[in-house]
């Protein structure tokens, strides 16, 4: 099978697959996370903060997925299970001259 998802206008960064390899997330520099069916080939779940720039995503199953990123120089992790969405602020964004 082969196919194309059109959603992200920026960079995509992570993709994690289901246990079951029935569902695809991606993560992107362009706030979108979006769920597909690899089932049906269509996008199944959307959830997009333009201001985030998303590094990476973890599929948990039943609907539950993890994705860390940085909005407004905060490092954060975004939980979504299901509608419900939680997001965790870890920080501020390390710069480079602080890891010397």
């Amino acid at each position: 099978m082969l196919e194309n998802f059109k959603n992200h206008t920026n960079y995509v960064t992570d993709l994690s697959w289901d246990k079951n390899d029935n569902f695809l997330v991606s993560v992107g520099l362009d706030g979108g996370i979006y769920q597909y069916s690899l089932v049906s080939c269509t996008k199944e779940e959307e959830n997009i903060s333009r201001t985030t720039e998303y590094r990476g995503v973890t599929y948990l199953g039943n609907e539950h997925l993890v994705s860390c990123g940085i909005d407004n120089n905060f490092s954060l992790l975004r939980e979504i299970q299901g509608e419900e969405v939680r997001t965790f602020t870890l920080g501020a964004k390390p710069r480079l001259s602080h890891l010397l």
